[in-house]
């Protein structure tokens, strides 16, 4: 949903940034004051942190996760804008409407409903016609996107009063295309009791989990990447202590889903049940082909790296470990139009970029147990939005439900065995063969996968 910037590969390398929170509240060039908070009467300001109780008697997450297809697809903040064909996101009553016999979706999350009251749940509004299409879905998870270390002051509400308000630009959103946004008191030991009672809130209302934006620990406000106002160890600290109150609050039926980009060898892990991976890249062009290990592998960002990742988030999460693996596309420097730098829907159906979203979408359903992908546009593509994408047909192929887990031919080969046939994926750069247990072969050529009936 954010832009990322290319300084965040060496943040992924730095163990602590500079605390500059004295600087970042004088100095206006660092962190622009908006309010004149000496004149603010916080006589009548309250703040309640009334507790509130996960009053479900069941849950359909497993069943949801049972029934996804062979190839499942989702869509980061659905609603949220016109949709892929300017045929979705436009129903007032139901916000998920993406999700449908055209376009189905297995997992989708939206920042619609949520509170606008920063450290409060007492406004979530979910309609009736929104916590039908929850509950009886029985198979797409749906989850709500809730901010954890920033706020946009045009749409949600802190007080000057609160104990979460700092009054601090966040610098990184700054002179880009998002809105002018102010960070959260994340460090404050009862920030993440509001949140547990916000996920509580979410779960009564039928939600199936909760998802955290810029979940990692370079989120500490830094800008350029060695002055940040809190460190990777603070950041780090408040990441854990949110996820523990709210896996302590809602239980074990409920996801708890942060984007964590490239980054590994994370902590919080063990309360996390699944991950938002968008595999952002430094040009808008290839993933490069790099030899990766878990030591550099969030710095080198390549194919290779990719399977490091995968089966990272897929060993060390909890159950039902949901895995949603976006990556970008291959946008051709030949086509030019008016908006940017690509004609984006005639990039999305190119030879090269329905080969690659092939090979990922091989990867993202062979390597994780749970997982769900997308193939999506570049963030600076065009203007029209992040996470927008093609359909594409070999999407909706049936091979029935995994057999198997994902059995390793050699470094860069492997497949899954289905209930109908196989799914397998070559990353390397040469043609490989595969031989299965009842003799038949499967040839893939440099950078394939495959989907074989």
């Amino acid at each position: 949903m954010k832009k990322l910037l290319l300084s965040l590969i060496i943040i992924s390398a730095i163990t602590s940034c500079a605390k500059k929170e004295d600087e970042i509240k004088s100095e206006s060039s660092t962190a622009t004051s908006t309010d004149n908070t000496s004149s603010i009467n916080c006589e009548n300001y309250v703040f309640d942190n009334s507790s509130i109780t996960d009053n479900t008697t069941s849950s359909n997450l497993d069943n949801k996760v049972q029934n996804r297809p062979t190839v499942p697809v989702f869509y980061p903040w659905s609603g949220s804008g016109q949709g892929i064909y300017n045929t979705c996101g436009e129903s007032n009553n139901v916000w998920f409407d993406c999700d449908n016999e055209t376009t189905p979706y297995s997992l989708i999350w939206t920042n619609k409903g949520r509170s606008s009251e920063v450290e409060s749940a007492d406004n979530i509004s979910i309609n009736d016609d929104q916590k039908k299409l929850m509950k009886e879905d029985n198979n797409t998870l749906y989850l709500i996107s809730e901010q954890w270390h920033y706020y946009n002051p045009k749409y949600d509400k802190l007080s000057q009063c609160s104990k979460f308000y700092l009054n601090e630009v966040f610098k990184e959103h700054e002179g880009t295309e998002y809105d002018h946004n102010l960070m959260i008191n994340i460090i404050h030991d009862e920030w993440p009791v509001v949140l547990s009672n916000k996920a509580a809130k979410y779960k009564n209302e039928g939600f199936d989990g909760i998802l955290f934006d810029w979940w990692h620990n370079g989120a500490g406000n830094c800008k350029p990447w060695n002055v940040c106002v809190r460190s990777r160890a603070e950041v780090n600290s408040a990441r854990l202590a949110i996820a523990k109150e709210i896996r302590q609050k809602v239980g074990n039926d409920f996801i708890i889903m942060g984007n964590v980009n490239w980054n590994l060898k994370d902590n919080v892990s063990q309360y996390m049940s699944g991950v938002f991976l968008e595999l952002w890249k430094t040009n808008n062009k290839d993933y490069p082909s790099i030899d990766a290990t878990i030591d550099n592998a969030s710095n080198a960002m390549s194919i290779e790296a990719m399977e490091i990742v995968l089966n990272y988030w897929n060993e060390n999460l909890m159950s039902p470990k949901i895995i949603a693996f976006e990556t970008w596309k291959y946008t051709a420097p030949e086509y030019k139009d008016s908006d940017n730098y690509s004609d984006h829907v005639a990039d999305r159906l190119s030879e090269e970029n329905i080969k690659l979203a092939k090979l990922f979408t091989a990867m993202g359903v062979v390597i994780p147990d749970n997982g769900y992908v997308l193939y999506a546009d570049n963030n600076p593509d065009w203007s029209g939005g992040d996470h927008q994408h093609h359909y594409y047909d070999f999407w909706k192929t049936d091979l029935g439900k995994p057999v198997d887990n994902m059995t390793e031919v050699k470094s860069g080969v492997a497949y899954k065995k289905f209930e109908k046939g196989v799914v397998a994926y070559n990353r390397t750069s040469s043609t490989e063969t595969i031989t299965l247990d009842n003799g038949s072969v499967i040839t893939l050529g440099a950078k394939e996968g495959n989907f074989i009936k």
